[in-house]
């Protein structure tokens, strides 16, 4: 447990069956939990519920950089492109700088055209 209070990044994501999903799930939440000091998270856009929990909770507020990754660009798992939307998710980090997305450029498009935070470096 002392070795997570030394982690700043994170970077969790991957493909999985259903039962591995809720296992990674939890295993995520756990992570962010005790992690203190962590200020970049790489997630799948499929993560977005958890981190989304965990943000209105004050676990993330030191975040200053997330990267999200799409289904839309992993082989293995097609869905619905507004599934699990992330600008809610991004509008409630108080201290991120940077947002990195792996996603379909209309998606990328839309977060843009309507994300609150005007010093937010959008990178796609």
């Amino acid at each position: 447990m002392k070795i997570m209070t030394k982690l700043t990044t994170l970077s969790c994501y991957g493909q999985f069956g259903i039962e591995d999903f809720v296992k990674h799930k939890t295993l995520l939440n756990w992570l962010i939990i005790y992690s203190p000091n962590l200020d970049s998270l790489e997630i799948s856009r499929r993560d977005t519920p958890v981190v989304k929990q965990l943000v209105e909770s004050g676990k993330l507020d030191k975040l200053k950089s997330l990267t999200v990754i799409g289904e839309d660009y992993c082989l293995s798992w097609v869905g619905d492109l507004h599934k699990y939307p992330i600008i809610p998710l991004v509008n409630s980090l108080p201290s991120l700088q940077t947002l990195v997305l792996y996603l379909h450029p209309h998606t990328c498009a839309e977060l843009k055209r309507t994300y609150k935070k005007t010093s937010l470096k959008v990178i796609n």
